[in-house]
This record gives structure tokens, C-alpha cells and sequence, in this order.
């Protein structure tokens, strides 16, 4: 865990308190179970050999009016080893290109696209660390595109009816998209999760961006008969440097190894009615 901090701290230092930033759709959750519960990271569920699914929504119609897909596969290698695999689409509303004498001469729809692949060893039966790399393709403009990587590392720490996670995500150098690097949004962030009861969680999530914005998370997921789950969350962010503030009501459905979660947001006046769907299968 020493090791872990002081990885964390150079991380800092190295990212620096730049405020522009690049690819922000690294902080859009790549799946509905997380965006419903306030973008608070929920423990996951327990599988035997292999957790896959896809994930598709609407993102800001009423603003933004962006596309996301996604989808990703968890694999046990061994009882304490776990492999990650991840890709997300994010794609922009197009907008008209305009000519120099004025006229619309076609359109464009910038896009990011990340792939990930990571993996989780139990340093213990309480302890877990967890590593991913990810690639980063970025276009706002037909002249304005970049590639680029960046990691996330992870210590997840749980015991009987609770989880704590200490994490540092989208560590990485800026992208350049022909004017300069723009850094990415990387963070710290500390979550916890706590179970009163069998069918009761709830969990907590407080991010620190080093653009220097807050971002924090408040999510209830309650089980009924381990087949249906009601959740409800509230985020609390910041408009211009991290995602908005917003209320999230959730669905989730779970029978022999299919699992269905449904994610929409409101009280936002950016991201209201956004919809996140996700159908997945694990045995």
C-alpha cells in the first residue's frame, strides 16, 4: 500500500494542475449499473469463469445529443486473477463544415474510441490491485485528430459486507491535436460501499480532478429476491471542468447468468433524459 501511495503522489506531480483538457468522455461511465447509482463504483458481482456485456445509450440528448456504445469482458484466469478487456464508442453530434466563403460544404462527427486491457491479482482474500492500459483515438475536426494512451491503478480492499477502493485513473500524457498537448482528465478518487443488510448498498465516491475540480458520488441499490434491483443516485460535479450535477434513477433485472441494467438521468438541465442500457451474461 506504501508502494501504491507513492505512485499516486509522483502521478500528481507529473499531470500538474493544467485546466484544458481532452478526451472528457474518459469520465463517462462504461456502464448503466454505475451511471444510476450516482457514477459511484459498485462492487461487481460475483461470476465463475467469464462476465461479458454491452452497453448502448443516449448521452445529453436534449444538449450534446451523443451516441455511446460499449462493450467488455471480464475473464478468471485463476481463482486470484482476473483479465479486463474494454471498448467504448463515444460518438459527438455532427456539425456543418463551413467553406471560406461562408457556405456548408459538408459535415463532421468527432468521436473518441478507447481499448483497454487490464488485469486484477488478490494480494489477499481483503486485498486486490488492479492495472489497465488503455488507448485513446480522438477527432474534433477533420484536421484535428490524436492518438494516445493512458492507465489506471487500482487497491480494492473488502471484508464482510463492505468495500473500500483507493484508485488513480486516465494517468497518462496530454493529447495533441495539432495545436499542443491538452492534458487528460485524470483523477484520484476514494469509494466505499457498505451493505446494513443482504438486499441493502450503499455507496459513496469522492473524486479529485487535477484541473483541480471535485466531483462526488451518493448511490442506493436495493435487491429483491436476488432477481430485481432498484437503485438511485445523486453526482455532484462541475460543469466546466468535469461531468454536471445529476439525479439518476435506475433498473436492474438478473436471472441463470443474464443480467439487464437501465440508467436515466434528470434534475440536470445537460444531461437530463439520458439513457444507458446495458444486457450482459456471465457463467
Amino acid at each position: 500500500m506504501k508502494r501504491l501511495v507513492i505512485c499516486i503522489l509522483a502521478g500528481l506531480a507529473a499531470v500538474g494542475a493544467a485546466r484544458a483538457q481532452s478526451a472528457p468522455a474518459l469520465l463517462v461511465p462504461g456502464d448503466a449499473r454505475t451511471l444510476s447509482l450516482g457514477m459511484t463504483k459498485a462492487p461487481p458481482g460475483s461470476f465463475e469463469t467469464v462476465r461479458t456485456a454491452v452497453t448502448g445509450g443516449l448521452w445529453a440528448p436534449g444538449s450534446a445529443s451523443n451516441t455511446y456504445l460499449g462493450a467488455d469482458v471480464a475473464l478468471k484466469l485463476s481463482p486470484g486473477f482476473t483479465l479486463f478487456v474494454d471498448g467504448r464508442y463515444f460518438r459527438d453530434k455532427p456539425y456543418d463544415i463551413t467553406n471560406a466563403q461562408g457556405s456548408v460544404s459538408g459535415t463532421y462527427t468527432p468521436a473518441d474510441m478507447f481499448f483497454s486491457l487490464g488485469g486484477s491479482f488478490n494480494v489477499s482474500e481483503a486485498l486486490a490491485l488492479r492495472l489497465d492500459g488503455r488507448v485513446i483515438s480522438s477527432s474534433i475536426a477533420p484536421s484535428a485528430k490524436a492518438t494516445g494512451f493512458c492507465g489506471d491503478l487500482s487497491a480494492i480492499y473488502g471484508g464482510d459486507g463492505f468495500q473500500a477502493s483507493l484508485a488513480v485513473r486516465n494517468l497518462g500524457p496530454g493529447l495533441d491535436y495539432g495545436g499542443g498537448s491538452n492534458p487528460l482528465p485524470s483523477l484520484v478518487s476514494l469509494a466505499g460501499a457498505y451493505s446494513p443488510m443482504a438486499a441493502l448498498t450503499l455507496n459513496l465516491e469522492a473524486d479529485y480532478l487535477f484541473s483541480g475540480a471535485l466531483m462526488a458520488g451518493l448511490g442506493v441499490e436495493y435487491g429483491i429476491a436476488d432477481i430485481a434491483f432498484l437503485r438511485a443516485g445523486f453526482h455532484y460535479g462541475d460543469a466546466a471542468k468535469a461531468l454536471p450535477s445529476y439525479v439518476s434513477l435506475g433498473l436492474g433485472l438478473e436471472f441463470t447468468g443474464i443480467t439487464f441494467d437501465l440508467a436515466y438521468l434528470t434534475a440536470s438541465e445537460t444531461l437530463g433524459n439520458t439513457v444507458m442500457v446495458g444486457l450482459g451474461y456471465s457463467f
